[in-house]
């Protein structure tokens, strides 16, 4: 299908664009091409004149070339396993994973996958039943296990990440209410997540942690099922080289929290450990130490990494800080930190 004869069939500028890449680039006859989702990626499907169906990923604007290239690398290192827990990419023939979609030389990173049968099963602040949960987690091992065996791209020492914090919140905060709140508390914010991460290096041994790849953003928007089981990971753009408990206690929480309220954060202790079970009943050498004090110490650390997530893409002008988007829960569990040592 020809640019012309897109725009007539009601295709949008984006998925135009979308369009001549693949067929530019990957060499790809397409059909059609229709978004399917996303926040700060956006993920369109493409379906070729041959009936191949792929899914593009538009990258968010603040991608680095260093988180591409460690995807990269992983993904394609995970194809070689079986069984297959992460999606496939399509090898680009020639030239860049960058395009100016805005045409102002705004460059964003675009990957194309080859589709996987499945559905997400829930969004970011929901819950699945105690089966596909165990599923999860059960998966989660093995796929933790492949990831195990391929090698890293730096050099890198045993030690607890720490997350950088500006002395001062970006003015850019300002143009909301849950942003001007974030300026007003930042102090408190600061010495809430110093303290969380002093209390994390002082109580658990990271000497001792199993360090290599991990996902780094598994929640219920990132897995598919397929007629009742796991069929993949997804969403891989958070990979690091880390301690493989900490991704696991984070996961837990992730799938775990309860709502999307603003008052005060919650999780369910008794599915957190369900998750946990399922996990290490499949992958028992992890170090031991790790799966302790999980809500005076896990519970503010997790929300010290959501806040976080949330905070780099607000001061970069991707997200705006609201109401009921996981946010404020998490930034007032550590502005309210007391240290339980």
């Amino acid at each position: 299908m020809q640019a012309e004869e897109r725009k007539q069939a009601g295709i949008t500028a984006i998925e135009n664009i979308i369009a001549s890449y693949a067929e530019n680039v990957y060499r790809i006859q397409v059909a059609s091409v229709q978004r399917v989702g996303g926040y700060s990626n956006q993920n369109y499907r493409v379906v070729s004149v041959d009936n191949r169906h792929y899914i593009a990923r538009l990258a968010r604007r603040n991608r680095t070339e260093e988180s591409c290239v460690a995807e990269e690398y992983l993904l394609r290192s995970l194809a070689k396993q079986r069984p297959q827990l992460a999606p496939v990419l399509v090898r680009l023939p020639s030239g860049s994973a960058l395009v100016d979609i805005a045409g102002n030389e705004c460059w964003q990173y675009l990957h194309l996958f080859h589709a996987i049968p499945g559905t997400i099963d829930g969004l970011w602040w929901q819950q699945c039943s105690i089966d596909k949960l165990e599923q999860l987690f059960e998966q989660l091992a093995v796929l933790h296990q492949q990831m195990n065996g391929i090698m890293p791209l730096t050099i890198w020492e045993p030690v607890m990440r720490r997350y950088p914090l500006p002395e001062t919140a970006p003015a850019v905060l300002a143009a909301t209410a849950t942003g001007s709140y974030v300026i007003h508390e930042w102090q408190q914010f600061l010495q809430g997540a110093t303290q969380i991460q002093q209390d994390m290096e002082a109580v658990f041994p990271w000497h001792k942690a199993r360090y290599q790849w991990i996902h780094g953003d598994v929640q219920m928007e990132n897995v598919l099922f397929n007629e009742g089981g796991l069929t993949s990971f997804l969403d891989f753009e958070w990979v690091s080289w880390d301690a493989c408990e900490k991704d696991v206690i984070l996961s837990a929480f992730r799938t775990c929290k309860e709502g999307r309220q603003d008052d005060f954060f919650r999780y369910d202790d008794t599915r957190l450990q369900v998750a946990l079970d399922a996990y290490r009943r499949e992958n028992p050498d992890l170090c031991e130490e790790f799966f302790t004090a999980f809500d005076t110490l896990w519970k503010p650390f997790f929300c010290l990494d959501q806040a976080m997530l949330y905070l780099v893409n607000a001061f970069d002008g991707i997200w705006e800080l609201q109401p009921g988007i996981g946010f404020l829960p998490c930034f007032d569990e550590v502005v309210q930190y007391r240290s339980p040592l």
